[in-house]
């Protein structure tokens, strides 16, 4: 119910700033078949941005730095897992 609710928050709040930025739909509807279009290098940018962080955390020695690598590579995934539950589910 959250999700919904937080949702249908977001949709209002977006159209409300299209209508304020005077874009038209047919321009943002545009810009959003283009994202759809390209989602393959999308997907294919974070994987390589994933595969570089784990390279990059097999080479560092420093705890700092490996703590700060990792936290990199949880946030790659968190987003990487819920576009792909999103792409199942929608």
């Amino acid at each position: 119910m959250k999700k919904i609710f937080t949702f249908s928050l977001f949709l209002c709040l977006f159209s409300l700033s299209l209508y304020a930025q005077g874009k038209s739909y047919e321009s943002v509807i545009n810009e959003l078949d283009n994202v759809i279009y390209n989602k393959g290098k999308y997907l294919q940018n974070r994987e390589v941005r994933i595969s570089s962080i784990k390279d990059r955390i097999k080479n560092s020695y420093n705890k700092s730095d490996r703590y700060a690598l990792y936290d990199s590579l949880y946030t790659e995934y968190l987003h990487y897992q819920t576009d792909s539950a999103c792409h199942v589910y929608v």
